[in-house]
C-alpha cells in the first residue's frame, strides 16, 4: 500500500516539475532573458533546478524498483542519499554534454560506461560518488556494446512515435514538439528505472564486489 501511494505521488509529481521546469517556464522566460555574465547564473539555475528535482523523483522510483526486484526487501529512505544520487544526474549530465560537444563519442563512452549513476548508493554497496563511479565502470566492463544497443532500441521505441504523432498528426513543429517531450519522459519514468534496475541487478549477479581500499 505505501508503495502505490508513493508511486503515484511521484507520477504526479514528475507529471507537474517537467511540465512547469522543464517545458513551458523556460520557454517564456529564457527569450526574454539576454545571456551575459550577469544573467549568466540565472541560466545555470534554471537548467539545473528541474534535473535535481527530477533526481530526486527518480532516486523514490530507484529505491521502489530495487524493493520489488528483490520481493519486498526494505532498502532505508536516506534522503541525504537522495541528494547525492540527485546531484550526481547533474554532473553526469553535464558531462555527456560536455563529451557530446568533444566529437560526440565521448559523450556516448561516458554514458554507456557510467550506466547506472547512483544506483550503487541506493543499493548501499557503496557509499560515496567517487566509489560509485568506479563501480559503475567495473559492472559495464566488456558489456559496453550490449548497453548501448539496449538504450538505442529503447530511445527509438520511445521518441520516433512520439516525435511522428506530435508532428504528422497533431502538426506540431519540431521545436514545439521538444517543449513536451519532458512530459513523456516523466510518464515514463517509472519503466525506465524498473527496467534500469533489472539490468544493474543482472550485470551485478555477473560482477564481483571489489572491496573498496
Amino acid at each position: 500500500m505505501i508503495s502505490i501511494c508513493w508511486f503515484s505521488l511521484t507520477v504526479g509529481c514528475s507529471y507537474a516539475i517537467s511540465l512547469v521546469l522543464t517545458a513551458w517556464f523556460p520557454s517564456f522566460v529564457m527569450p526574454e532573458v539576454p545571456l551575459n555574465l550577469l544573467t549568466a547564473p540565472f541560466y545555470i539555475l534554471l537548467a539545473i533546478t528541474p534535473n535535481l528535482l527530477f533526481g530526486i523523483i527518480e532516486f523514490l522510483y530507484v529505491r521502489l524498483a530495487f524493493m520489488s526486484y528483490r520481493q519486498g526487501v526494505i532498502i532505508s529512505l536516506n534522503w541525504f542519499t537522495g541528494i547525492k544520487f540527485a546531484l550526481i544526474q547533474v554532473l553526469r549530465n553535464i558531462a555527456i554534454f560536455i563529451g557530446m560537444l568533444a566529437f560526440i563519442f565521448p559523450g556516448i563512452y561516458i554514458a554507456i560506461r557510467y550506466y547506472f549513476p547512483g544506483y550503487t548508493l541506493v543499493d548501499e554497496t557503496t557509499a560515496t560518488m567517487k566509489d560509485d563511479v568506479k563501480r559503475n565502470f567495473t559492472l559495464t566492463d566488456n558489456v559496453e556494446q550490449d548497453l548501448f544497443n539496449i538504450a538505442a532500441s529503447f530511445n527509438f521505441v520511445l521518441f520516433v512515435p512520439y516525435f511522428l504523432f506530435t508532428m504528422s498528426i497533431l502538426q506540431l513543429s519540431f521545436k514545439e514538439a521538444r517543449l513536451y517531450q519532458p512530459i513523456l519522459t516523466a510518464l515514463t519514468l517509472p519503466l525506465l528505472c524498473f527496467f534500469y534496475v533489472h539490468i544493474y541487478e543482472q550485470l551485478k549477479e555477473q560482477t564481483p564486489l571489489i572491496p573498496n581500499s
